[in-house]
């Protein structure tokens, strides 16, 4: 069950992770009730009462009165087990101090983490597939992380890093913002803004070229100059002769063979088609000009390979 201050907000519990969302949320409640400086600085208590005047020791009743609702709170805000690392805590500013100590470090450990910080927010660049909310929130954990081991980082700071760390694609926008903006004054949302609008153009215009260069494909029609291959075939003593134009882009599609080959099994559809019907391929019901010849060895070199094709054709030819 969380616990609650006398005002009634809800005071996280730290219990040895994640100190420093913790540390944040705690000096907003102590900042909201006037607390924060009994925490950070403490206050300072006289060695006796003896020689103060009635508005002094009232001053010193109000001090004590604020240090306990800090230390109070901050009693109330830790698990058990952390519990027992200050219980022994007669002051807000200590109790802070021995839990600062021991989940952020001493002095020297916290300018050493800082450093390592400033190196990782330095180098973070954001990668050309990545979009920039997911890098904002790159940046934003880092510049979180520094602020609460004490460094001050300004927007246009953030700004000035965004800018120079973004991909090639960027560019544009980053010379209309460096041309047409103050950076000094300019605020991480309003750059925001403006890149996540061009990252959303961005996205438009591939979209469109990938459709366009579709559609371009399914367009594809031969020169006028050419002729694509066709074949006419007689079944038994049928007189009716019929012409059937197969396009070689639908063979490859369909079948899935390739471009210096659909020429030849268009020539060869006669041949196939025969197959289909279960009518034998002899020299003597196949007339052989010398592209059909060469169309024939072909075919009857590999028949499996061409009754595997046959099928196909035979429903190609029909949706022609």
């Amino acid at each position: 069950m969380a616990n609650h201050t006398s005002d009634g907000l809800p005071i996280p519990i730290f219990s040895g992770e994640h100190y420093d969302h913790w540390f944040v949320k705690m000096r907003t409640i102590f900042r909201s009730q006037d607390l924060w400086e009994y925490v950070e600085n403490g206050y300072r208590e006289p060695e006796s009462e003896e020689g103060l005047t009635n508005q002094e020791l009232k001053a010193l009743k109000e001090h004590r009165k604020k240090d306990a609702k800090a230390l109070s709170h901050i009693q109330q805000g830790v698990s058990s087990d952390i519990f027992s690392r200050i219980m022994g805590a007669d002051h807000a500013k200590e109790a802070w101090e021995i839990l600062q100590k021991e989940f952020q470090g001493n002095l020297k450990v916290k300018n050493v983490t800082l450093q390592t910080l400033r190196r990782d927010l330095e180098n973070l660049k954001m990668g050309d597939d990545e979009s920039i909310q997911n890098y904002y929130t790159k940046i934003t954990k880092i510049v979180n992380e520094m602020k609460t081991f004490g460094e001050e980082i300004s927007d246009s700071r953030i700004v000035e890093k965004i800018l120079v760390s973004l991909p090639p694609k960027f560019d544009p926008m980053v010379s209309i913002i460096e041309e047409t903006k103050d950076i000094s004054s300019m605020s991480v949302q309003e750059l925001m803004g403006s890149l996540k609008a061009h990252e959303r153009r961005l996205a438009r215009h591939a979209e469109k070229s990938v459709e366009s260069a579709f559609q371009s494909k399914l367009n594809v029609t031969p020169k006028t100059n050419e002729r694509e291959p066709s074949c006419n075939y007689q079944r038994g003593g049928d007189s009716q002769r019929g012409a059937i134009v197969v396009r070689p882009t639908i063979l490859r599609k369909t079948v899935g063979i390739k471009t210096n080959q659909s020429a030849t099994i268009a020539r060869g559809l006669v041949i196939l088609r025969r197959i289909a019907d279960s009518r034998p391929i002899t020299k003597h019901n196949f007339q052989k000009t010398s592209k059909e010849k060469e169309t024939y060895s072909t075919l009857v070199t590999q028949p499996l390979k061409s009754r595997t094709i046959c099928g196909t054709l035979t429903a190609v030819v029909a949706i022609i």
